[in-house]
């Protein structure tokens, strides 16, 4: 069979062909293929001497199957012509992992897949690899409903030129950006001391790393839930519900940090409240912990003679919120409103009330009192309303001017 192993001369390359080598693979002819300032060098292979030859003849030679370990970018490009030259791709790249139209392909798991008409055919990550190897006869056998993985990935996936800049980094040496394959720094190996700060915790299914304080903080929070709740009818539900919560607004707060703080782990139990807080609220009613931006709005149908809202705006519920109030009841609403980006936070439009648009949204309500401006101490621009739904089945009330 003859085989392009393109990115022949790169980290990954060299060890696919020390792997064709092991397993004996039927090569009756290699290709090595790499970029323009390779073309010309010499690879060996099975003890012979290849010539390494450009992206554009390796597809001239016709091989009958070419495998990319060159990087994304470059299976971006050339492994869709490639495979339009009828050479059957098997990419070990990124390029095509979130894909929806190439099979992510391990041969112990899934290699049934595949079709006649597959010519780019991916891989998941090396991680992912060998655990769905382990994981699928358990999956047969007992159906795995979820699996939490942590994961630490070694400089050399990335490639030689990522080692070389960790090597470099060690030796103080400064590099350019077209000398960094990461555009930060990858030595951690003066900064040990802060990573043994940070400690896996588990909150509602799911895994965060947060600093150490931020650890002990959440611990601490989470075990005066369990207490103040662990002996109430629903106890552990309200516990659930709110760790999911604090889940949520963790997994907002990381973004593309590796960490969570113990300042932004305060600012999340801030605004859930305290046991006791909850507590009282839930003596008095039903208290409800949920995601009403990203999940279903959780009182539909049902009504209630009064709405409170304060300090919050999500568009797509102002018209359930108005609609919640039962004939005969009020809403009271007060939030941020346009202006508050020039004095503070919130500053997104998303989060600011434009003029007049409490008063819109409460039409079909009759509109008590309505305040729109600035306000001190701290310093804010707000709009608040109160607004009654009228009761049809009661006479119309008569005010004194």
């Amino acid at each position: 069979m003859k085989v392009a192993v393109v990115g022949a001369t790169g980290l990954v390359g060299t060890k696919m062909l020390e792997v064709l080598a092991e397993r004996n693979f039927p090569v009756s002819e290699l290709i090595p293929v790499a970029s323009a300032r390779s073309v010309g060098k010499e690879v060996i292979f099975k003890g012979k001497g290849y010539k390494v030859v450009s992206m554009e003849d390796g597809i001239a030679a016709q091989p009958a199957v070419a495998i990319f370990s060159a990087g994304g970018s470059t299976s971006l490009e050339w492994a869709p012509k490639y495979a339009a030259a009828g050479i059957r791709v098997i990419d070990n790249s990124s390029a095509w992992r979130m894909d929806p139209t190439k099979k992510l392909v391990v041969p112990e798991v899934n290699a049934s897949v595949l079709t006649s008409d597959d010519f780019i055919i991916a891989n998941p990550n090396c991680s992912t690899i060998q655990m769905v190897v382990a994981l699928q006869p358990l999956h047969e056998k007992y159906k795995i409903k979820r699996v939490v993985v942590s994961t630490y990935q070694s400089v050399t996936g990335t490639g030689k030129q990522a080692v070389d800049q960790l090597f470099n980094e060690r030796k103080g040496e400064k590099l350019t950006a077209d000398q960094m394959a990461y555009k930060y720094q990858i030595n951690l190996k003066s900064d040990l001391k802060i990573m043994h700060k940070v400690i896996n915790i588990n909150i509602g299914w799911r895994i965060f790393q947060v600093e150490e304080t931020a650890f002990e903080v959440l611990n601490h929070y989470i075990d005066s839930l369990k207490r103040y709740f662990g002996g109430k009818p629903e106890g552990a539900e309200i516990v659930a519900d709110i760790e999911n919560r604090i889940a949520e607004l963790l997994q907002a707060k990381l973004k593309d940090k590796p960490s969570i703080t113990a300042e932004e782990v305060n600012e999340i139990i801030a605004s859930m409240g305290s046991p006791e807080a909850i507590a009282a609220v839930s003596s008095l009613g039903q208290a409800v912990v949920a995601d009403i931006e990203n999940g279903p709005w959780p009182f539909a149908g049902r009504n209630y003679a009064c709405v409170v809202v304060t300090n919050y705006l999500w568009r797509p519920n102002l018209p359930a919120i108005v609609q919640s109030v039962a004939p005969g009841g009020v809403l009271i609403y007060e939030t941020f409103a346009a202006g508050n980006e020039t004095v503070g936070k919130p500053s997104r439009p998303d989060f600011l009330l434009q003029p007049g648009e409490l008063l819109r949204a409460c039409e079909g309500l009759r509109v008590v009192a309505y305040e729109v401006g600035f306000h001190p101490s701290p310093d804010r621009f707000i709009q608040r309303i109160a607004a009654i739904r009228e009761d049809p089945t009661e006479p119309k009330a008569r005010y004194t001017l």
